[in-house]
């Protein structure tokens, strides 16, 4: 696939592409401005390619309605963002007709439920922009996770998942990622080496182009003599 944001831009992506097998779970990495995020948007349905397809399962994206899209994908972006309601609500916002059970164990799969049922209202505790800021970041970061996982999609977009993390909330982050390799195909945009390294392969990205499809350790590698 190919795009660009406008006629005078240069390129955002330049002749992407790269196979995902089901249940595999690929890091994609790369400096800013490679065109990671927008390549995960892009799978995300929030942009149409101006040149090639994405395929799931040989049926080209925009061939999907909209509805069909969320059933398949569930998209979790860098920044987390809670509306006014309760954190159920909040919750069920990828699936509005999931029951009190479906939440739960969306809540517990993305390794939270403890902590909410230990807030005075648990479920019922209502959040918005003020009590936002109060709260920790690796905590909304699993609120985020658990209405990806409260969606019947198998296809999870985790984009810059350790952004604004502490290092006991990344260690906890990555656990869930443990528990749920194998169970839905995984792209994730990252540039931590302990996430890459979960990856069954990794997709190393520069100037719009994919420079290097291969061992999560080679990425890594990689990474490291760029930075260098």
């Amino acid at each position: 696939v190919s795009f660009r944001y406008g006629p005078d831009r240069d390129p955002a992506l330049l002749g992407v592409s790269f196979q995902i097998k089901p249940g595999e779970m690929v890091a994609i990495s790369g400096n800013t401005g490679s065109g990671k995020s927008t390549l995960i948007k892009m799978i995300a349905g929030m942009y149409a390619p101006q040149a090639g397809s994405l395929q799931l399962d040989g049926m080209d994206l925009r061939q999907l309605n909209a509805m069909d899209l969320r059933r398949a994908i569930a998209y979790v972006p860098q920044q987390i963002h809670m509306f006014h309601g309760t954190i159920a609500q909040n919750i069920r916002l990828n699936n509005s007709l999931a029951t009190d059970e479906q939440v739960r164990n969306a809540a517990s799969e993305a390794g939270v439920l403890d902590e909410i049922m230990a807030l005075p209202e648990g479920l019922d505790t209502r959040i918005g922009d003020t009590t936002i800021d109060r709260m920790p970041p690796g905590f909304l970061r699993s609120l985020s996770m658990a209405r990806a996982f409260v969606s019947p999609a198998k296809i999870l977009l985790l984009d810059e998942p350790g952004a604004s993390l502490d290092d006991e909330s990344d260690k906890r982050f990555v656990e869930q990622l443990n528990k749920i390799k194998g169970s839905r195909s995984i792209i994730m945009v990252s540039h931590r080496p302990s996430h890459i390294r979960l990856a069954d392969k990794a997709i190393l990205m520069e100037q719009g182009a994919v420079i290097h499809a291969g061992s999560p350790d080679e990425v890594v590698s990689l990474l490291l003599e760029n930075a260098a």
